[in-house]
């Protein structure tokens, strides 16, 4: 059996500085997502803004960690990126709401 490593201070350091730049991104994007409605279906412009910046967030970390360790992440450092995501989930959320999305 394998033992347990948590993540390298490394990897959890390029993990927050994407997020970082996302977030300030996200602040230069356009609130209007009304041209995604008719193609992806949803009710409210928040949770799918919310849930594709979360999705987009969750893909450079698991793509970072891939091509920094050449495999996929096993169940403890897939709860370990988890952990580092949802540490930014307010702040994620803050800048979702100031778009006022339609």
């Amino acid at each position: 059996m394998l033992a347990l490593v948590p993540l390298e201070k490394t990897f959890k350091e390029i993990v927050e500085d994407n997020i970082s730049t996302m977030v300030s991104a996200i602040k230069g994007i356009s609130p209007d997502v009304s041209e995604h409605k008719a193609i992806w279906k949803y009710d409210h412009a928040f949770d799918f803004s919310y849930g594709q910046t979360v999705g987009r967030i969750s893909g450079l970390a698991y793509s970072v960690f891939v091509s920094q360790y050449r495999r996929p992440p096993n169940k403890s450092e897939q709860v370990e990126i988890n952990a580092i995501i949802i540490a930014h989930a307010k702040e994620i959320r803050d800048a979702i709401k100031n778009l006022k999305t339609k």
